[in-house]
């Protein structure tokens, strides 16, 4: 997402004590104070928390043992029982001989080698997985007299055409040597293969291309082992005051300890992806028949786990997201569904009748598989870029929504949803950086017109923030500005971006998520708006959209899915500070 640093000053807002009662009971006549200008933000949060010290902080941590490296064996192989599974790459020769190894009586011996790159090799690709890390021991002898030494290499062949570094050894004269490497596996990995070889040389002699032997090989995929110990339930700690979300993927689905964190910890579920317009859109049926020319044929296969999952262990499921500028591929706006880059642009007309009939199949499905599962929708996200120049702030230049229907598609994506989704369905709006001036107003009028004709119950506010920007006075402000509308507020994609990892920083992150959440449950129990869902993007450090633009720390969890200090400032615990 877009960041600038803007700094918006129409609002002063005090920090109050907070009561030892859990947030009160959520009502819909709201009425929040503005005033005209915000003093120094960092002196102004300090100065409050000396003067009101919080008395509702709670003690809830557990120490956690640090989590061990153990090894999984995933190949072992001495030749002594033959050769299951290596092969050679070029025209040399492997075979098992007798009476020359490093351990028992056969070793694999590779000869006749015309190329460097000549060496047995083993298909792996149902053993190692993507994103995980492995370690390897082989060892490896050569006997030429006339050599003095011999550089072997053992790579790792990624999906066929890349070649990955994972151990290199210095072999001497009639001595068996040890190979060891490790290599964390690429997760866009779709087929692996371990191999060995001598260091490449264009113009191989003799001297390079001598036998070699191969025996005792051990291949070990490193597992982290956490102790099991029963953490606080976020869920549990907010349980008066919002519904705890997460956003998951499906891959998340199929590790047993994530299924089981996001059961103990929260209470509402998003998908990031799987119910977006390019997951749910089958192109090879639209175009299939004439028939389908407005009414685009949609397949749910990739919302079906995240789906099922939420109904299985009776979580919330937060809808995200039916129309939005991005991940919709540009033939769903295109005359006869053509992904020709000059393919011509469907009428108005047409647009409005695929839009409406896009949305009734989603509520279809939902409706008769996943009855009263789904709370809410983000009908509309993103649709506010006041940048692009456009009529009350409205994204232009990349929106093809806004290029073919023209700037009421928002009214009538939510007219569309109203008219299809069960009564006790809210529907959102939802965008980023709302705490940005312009983009803040924006938001609030569109809004304003949406709640006028009935056609909206909430706003959803995104929360990629980092450490330092925006300030919580800024952030508060735009809350309670969208509570005058009288709508429900979703704190959604929430996240803290964080690109260094020393357990300062790690404080200082969970101290800004401490201050954060204070505010969530102080504002709920003023009443000065209603929160009614917060949800992270994300479960964990190492799967998060930040790490696009290098390791991001931004989450609750680490890569082993034990908890931050982030997660105890979340739950305002006493032992992480305010400040």
């Amino acid at each position: 997402m877009k960041k600038r640093v803007l700094f918006d000053y129409f609002a002063l807002l005090t920090f109050v004590f907070i009561l030892l009662s859990g947030c009160a009971s959520k009502n819909n006549n709201l009425s929040p104070k503005e005033s005209t200008k915000n003093p120094p933000v960092e002196n102004q949060d300090k100065q409050e928390q000396k003067e009101h010290p919080r008395e509702d902080e709670i003690s809830l941590r557990v120490e956690l043992e640090k989590p061990k490296i153990v090894n999984k064996l995933i190949l072992r192989e001495d030749f002594e029982n033959g050769n299951p599974g290596f092969s050679p790459r070029g025209s040399e020769t492997i075979e098992i001989i007798n009476n020359l190894s490093y351990q028992g009586n056969k070793s694999l011996r590779v000869a006749n080698r015309k190329e460097t790159w000549n060496g047995p090799i083993i298909d792996l690709t149902d053993s190692m997985i993507p994103g995980e890390k492995y370690h390897i021991s082989a060892w490896l002898k050569y006997e030429n007299a006339d050599v003095n030494e011999l550089i072997i290499d053992c790579k790792v062949e990624k999906n066929g055409n890349e070649y990955l570094d994972f151990g290199t050894i210095k072999l001497t004269h009639g001595k068996w040597d040890n190979l060891i490497g490790d290599i964390e596996l690429p997760k866009d990995t779709t087929t692996a293969a371990i191999y060995f070889e001598t260091i490449w040389k264009t113009n191989p002699s003799k001297e390079d291309l001598v036998d070699f032997y191969l025996d005792t090989i051990e291949l070990n995929k490193l597992e982290i082992e956490t102790s099991k110990i029963q953490l606080p339930s976020l869920a549990e700690a907010y349980k008066d005051c919002f519904s705890m979300g997460i956003s998951i993927v499906n891959e998340d689905l199929k590790d047993e300890v994530k299924r089981e964190l996001i059961t103990e910890q929260f209470n509402s579920i998003t998908m990031g992806n799987e119910l977006k317009p390019d997951y749910l859109l089958d192109y090879n049926a639209s175009i299939s028949d004439s028939k389908h020319n407005e009414s685009p044929v949609l397949k749910f296969d990739t919302a079906k786990p995240g789906l099922d999952f939420a109904k299985e262990n009776g979580l919330k499921f937060r809808g995200h997201t039916l129309i939005w500028h991005s991940q919709t591929p540009r033939w769903l706006f295109t005359e006869g569904y053509s992904k020709k880059e000059d393919a011509p642009l469907v009428s108005r007309e047409i647009m409005l009748k695929r839009m409406e009939n896009y949305i009734r199949q989603v509520f279809e499905y939902t409706n008769e598989n996943y009855p009263d599962l789904i709370y809410g929708w983000d009908v509309v996200n993103e649709a506010i870029n006041p940048d692009d120049g456009a009529q009350k702030g409205y994204r232009s230049k990349d929106s093809l929504w806004y290029q073919v229907i023209g700037e009421d598609y928002v009214e009538k994506a939510f007219e569309y949803t109203r008219k299809y989704a069960p009564k006790n369905v809210k529907l959102f709006y939802n965008d980023y950086n709302t705490y940005e001036p312009a983009r803040r107003v924006a938001i609030y009028n569109l809004a304003q017109e949406l709640k006028e004709k009935g056609l909206i119950d909430g706003i959803g506010m995104q929360s990629h923030i980092t450490i330092d920007y925006p300030s919580l006075v800024d952030y508060e402000a735009t809350i309670k500005k969208f509570a005058q509308l009288d709508l429900e507020i979703h704190i959604t994609e929430l996240d803290m971006n964080l690109q260094s990892n020393g357990e300062e920083d790690f404080l200082k992150q969970a101290k800004r998520y401490k201050r954060l959440f204070t505010t969530f449950k102080r504002i709920n129990e003023e009443k000065t708006a209603n929160i009614t869902n917060v949800t992270f993007w994300g479960i964990s450090d190492e799967y998060s959209w930040l790490n696009k633009d290098g390791p991001n720390y931004p989450l609750l969890f680490n890569k082993y899915l034990q908890p931050k200090e982030a997660f105890w400032g979340v739950l305002r615990d006493v032992s992480v500070p305010l400040y």
